[in-house]
């Protein structure tokens, strides 16, 4: 029996992927390397409809498109988080030594008499 090459490919996976297409068609192959490539084999009485077949196969299944690459860094994002960190750091230290003669806590509570008498901002940004 006469055995003839269909198929050719560097990765052994995509050898056995056209193999396993095949033998789902019920066409009998074996693949096989040469120590740099791999190949796809079949019987020569079975070569065009093997060739059919992986040729609608490729057909069906084109090569995946690559993810996009990542966006680019920008170069002064860093500064937007400095910013932040130094915003939450002053309101901690204002906060903890009492600046502008007032209990922060004590102003930002939520207490139910203020809201009443009209201290309508209590209700947003009290914690």
């Amino acid at each position: 029996m006469e055995i003839v090459e269909v198929y050719r490919s560097f990765w052994r996976p995509s050898c056995e992927e056209r193999a396993l297409v095949l033998h789902a068609m019920g066409i009998a192959s074996q693949t096989a390397s040469n120590g740099r490539d791999w190949a796809l084999f079949v019987a020569a009485e079975q070569e065009m409809d093997a060739r059919a077949q992986l040729k609608r196969y490729e057909r069906e299944n084109p090569p995946r498109a690559r993810p996009a690459p990542p966006e680019p860094l920008h170069r002064g994002a860093w500064t937007g988080s400095l910013g932040y960190a130094c915003v939450v750091l002053a309101v901690g230290f204002l906060a903890g030594n009492g600046a502008f003669n007032t209990d922060w806590l004590d102003v930002g509570a939520l207490r139910s008499m203020p809201v009443r008498a009209g201290e309508t901002w209590r209700r947003t940004f009290a914690r």
